[in-house]
């Protein structure tokens, strides 16, 4: 397996309000997780840090190669609710830091087992021969009027009120993630990403340069200056892992 992450601040923003973990394990498993922070001043930082924080801690001295699917799952959901409780609860203490949330989106692999848990809008990306799908659903307002048909997801790119999330972990004392499995064969490449990477660049932007790289290195560095000479304006965060 052949896995690497990277974040930028992108091209106009001071604070980097993105946060990225991942560890690769000697058997081939790995686990591996990008939040995207929001809240005021500084706190969105603090928010994404902790929450990715916690969820590695609560994942890398489990996993192991060999999971089956639920194991995985409710794994990931025991990290997402400790995760939430203490950005809640950190948020509640200090008044500088009331409101503040972050998206996640975290994955575990294990023997070719995969388990998404995403919260808001960064997204996962799986990549087969046939092309690349988005595993994973944004939990925002713009999603919401594409599933309603009020919008197209063209216009969505463009619309006013695109940066809406409708789930935010953290806000709330109790919060319910959405799960996704899948397997992850030889060739094929996963990719998670924040949200300031899909308002750059387009799915078939992404395919070609996650194909026409060697490394997940090389296509982790290759999509932070794609986005970043498309404008950058918000923070990047990319973790790639090649099969």
């Amino acid at each position: 397996m052949d896995i690497y992450g990277i974040s930028h601040a992108g091209m106009e923003r001071k604070i980097n309000q993105d946060c990225f973990r991942l560890e690769l394990f000697e058997d081939g498993a790995f686990c591996a997780v990008v939040c995207d922070g929001m809240g005021g001043a500084a706190a969105g930082e603090v928010a994404s840090e902790m929450a990715a924080e916690v969820f590695m801690v609560s994942l890398s001295e489990r996993v192991k190669a060999g999971m089956k699917i639920g194991e995985i799952r409710s794994l990931l959901s025991g990290a997402c609710k400790k995760a939430n409780e203490q950005v809640y609860h950190a948020s509640v203490e200090k008044q500088e830091q009331r409101g503040m949330g972050t998206t996640v989106v975290a994955a575990v692999c294990s023997s070719g087992k995969v388990v998404v848990c995403n919260i808001g809008d960064s997204r996962a990306y799986l990549v087969t021969e046939s092309g690349m799908e988005q595993v994973t659903a944004d939990h925002s307002l713009v999603a919401e009027m594409i599933q309603r048909g009020e919008i197209s997801p063209h216009e969505a790119q463009t619309h006013p009120n695109r940066n809406i999330i409708t789930r935010v972990l953290g806000v709330e004392p109790k919060l319910k993630g959405d799960f996704f499995s899948f397997e992850l064969l030889e060739g094929e490449a996963l990719l998670l990403c924040s949200d300031g990477l899909t308002n750059e660049l387009s799915d078939q932007q992404i395919l070609e340069i996650l194909n026409g790289s060697p490394s997940a290195e090389d296509a982790g560095n290759a999509l932070i200056s794609a986005a970043n000479d498309r404008g950058g304006r918000d923070n990047i965060t990319v973790v790639v892992a090649k099969a």
